[in-house]
Order: C-alpha cells, then structure tokens, then sequence
C-alpha cells in the first residue's frame, strides 16, 4: 500500500494478466512475476485506489498492491512490505485501514506479502 502518485523510482512491465503493470518496490515486482506464472490467478490490476480512505492529517489518497481475480472466480488482495517496515506505527495503519476497505467490499482474501528473512552466517 503505499500513496496514489508516489514520486519514486517506477518499473513498468507488460505482462499477459495485467497489461501494463507499474510497481514500487523489488518485492512488489517479484510478486507480480509469481502471479503471472500462477496458473491459479486469471488476472490482477496494480495500484487499485482506496477511494475515500485517508490516514493522518494530510489527506492522500492510497492505493493497494495487487488486486487479484482466480480462476475459481474468487478475489483477493495482496499489500507488499519489506519485513523491516511491518512493525512501524504508520504501516500498520495502513495496513488495517486496507484490510478494513476491502472486508467492507466483501473481499474476504486480504493478505501481506513480506520478503523472505535474511539468514546471517558466521
């Protein structure tokens, strides 16, 4: 989740499922590149707003992730955070506040993607 517009480095790819796809973060590509090769996921659309959701003094407009669509003809949603950031105050506001605006659309498959926990070897 992050807000509507950032001003932050942007990768933009074509793939079969989205279209056009723009994403944020290395996390967010790497996700984007599962869900393109997951036989389970029909489509799914980037950056989808979160009309009417602000957070702080400052409104702002936020966006989701990833908005999929199954082939069981299921949705789901998806939030990329770098593990280092999950705990901080303000990204768990964000986070709740996603998870709220989708339950009150009746998407009940809500979830965070994290990257995998670096192992430190002696």
């Amino acid at each position: 989740m992050q807000i509507k517009n950032i001003k932050t480095r942007v990768t933009k790819m074509k793939l079969s499922k989205c279209g056009v796809c723009k994403v944020y973060s290395d996390l967010a590509y790497r996700f984007a590149l599962l869900l393109e090769e997951n036989e389970e996921v029909e489509s799914f659309v980037c950056n989808v707003e979160l009309a009417g959701v602000f957070i702080g003094k400052e409104p702002k407009a936020y966006t989701s992730d990833f908005y999929i669509t199954y082939t069981d003809g299921t949705v789901g949603v998806r939030e990329c955070i770098p593990r280092e950031k999950i705990c901080k105050p303000k990204n768990i506001k964000l986070l709740d506040a996603s998870k709220e605006f989708w339950e009150a659309k009746g998407v009940k498959n809500w979830g965070i993607v994290i990257n995998k926990e670096e192992q430190i070897s002696e």
